[in-house]
């Protein structure tokens, strides 16, 4: 009987020792399923460019344009069509040839401490018995000085249409006239002394 024990209690234990070593070694193994963390990348949206704001290029034809005018004094229709104001005129001109084009600037300075004021008026005669001489017209500013109009002939080299030098006695007359006025003159006023009535126009700062 011992005989035949012997051998089994040998291969069992030597199961036992087997199975024991199979676990430990699972048990010592280190878990290779740790998360793998991807970064999602956008691609840019084709109309990216397109959608972005465009820089404001203002506004054109907003407040401040000139608002004609049209009076009438002592038989005359006087209408105040536009103004300008700047120490510096100049224009840029395309002079016609027989063979060629070129390019003509003109420019025009006022004095020192001056600016030229420049008027556009339609001065039509209805059933007045009075003339307008020039020398009657004055501009004068809040300071009370005034101005008469300058030997403006540069208007017409600049490429504008100026009224005439002469008295004007009938029919209708349309252009640019020129005064020369102190840089800080505000308060402007245009004026003519007819006989039965006075012609009174104020311009805007």
């Amino acid at each position: 009987m011992k005989k035949t024990f012997l051998p089994i209690t040998l291969l069992a234990a030597a199961a036992l020792l087997i199975s024991c070593k199979s676990d430990k070694a699972a048990n010592d193994q280190t878990p290779k399923n740790t998360p793998t963390v991807t970064a999602a990348i956008s691609a840019p949206a084709d109309n990216e460019s397109d959608s972005a704001q465009e820089p404001d290029s203002g506004q054109k034809g907003a407040s401040g344009e000139f608002k004609e005018t049209t009076l009438s004094v002592s038989g005359w229709e006087i209408t105040i069509q536009n103004v300008m104001r700047d120490d510096t005129m100049n224009n840029v001109s395309v002079v016609l040839g027989y063979t060629d084009a070129s390019t003509n600037e003109y420019e025009v300075k006022a004095q020192d401490g001056y600016d030229y004021f420049l008027v556009k008026m339609k001065l039509s005669k209805k059933e007045s018995k009075e003339n307008i001489e020039w020398d009657k017209m004055t501009l004068t500013d809040s300071e009370g000085n005034v101005y008469k109009r300058i030997d403006d002939i540069f208007i017409s080299d600049l490429g504008m249409k100026r009224l005439p030098g002469t008295t004007l006695n009938f029919g209708s007359n349309e252009g640019w006239i020129a005064f020369e006025i102190k840089k800080e003159a505000k308060g402007l006023t245009l004026a003519y002394d007819f006989a039965d009535e006075d012609l009174s126009y104020g311009f805007a700062d």
